[in-house]
């Protein structure tokens, strides 16, 4: 008796999953905090100083034009590389943290899933 019990209440269960409905809404929803995610990286770049130099005029000398003396160098430059965004939203009265390629902004679209079961 016992294992007859056991099977109708298991296929019962199949039942009740197997007429399962979705129903699907979408909310706007506040941004609390919106953290970016990445790492500082240096880049070497290329960099050139020039100076004038003034013409020489002399006894006999032929006088020179203005020329510019330039030397290159290089310079590291720092730039925080952003990957991703951790934002955090209120829902309900929870906050709730998500990972988003992009900044969103003040509202973020939540998509909120309830599932029906229908029982015979």
């Amino acid at each position: 008796m016992k294992k007859v019990l056991t099977s109708i209440v298991f296929g019962v269960l199949l039942v009740t999953n197997a007429l399962a409905n979705d129903i699907v809404n979408y909310e706007i929803v506040r941004v609390v905090k919106v953290d970016p995610i990445g790492s500082m990286k240096a880049y070497s770049m290329p960099r050139m100083s020039c100076t004038n130099v003034e013409p020489v005029e002399g006894a006999g000398a032929p006088v020179q034009q203005q020329q510019q003396n330039c030397v290159t160098y290089s310079d590291r430059e720092f730039r925080y590389n952003v990957i991703a965004f951790n934002v955090t939203f209120e829902y309900k009265g929870q906050i709730r943290t998500v990972k988003m390629k992009n900044d969103p902004g003040n509202t973020i679209q939540i998509k909120t899933v309830t599932r029906i079961f229908a029982v015979e």
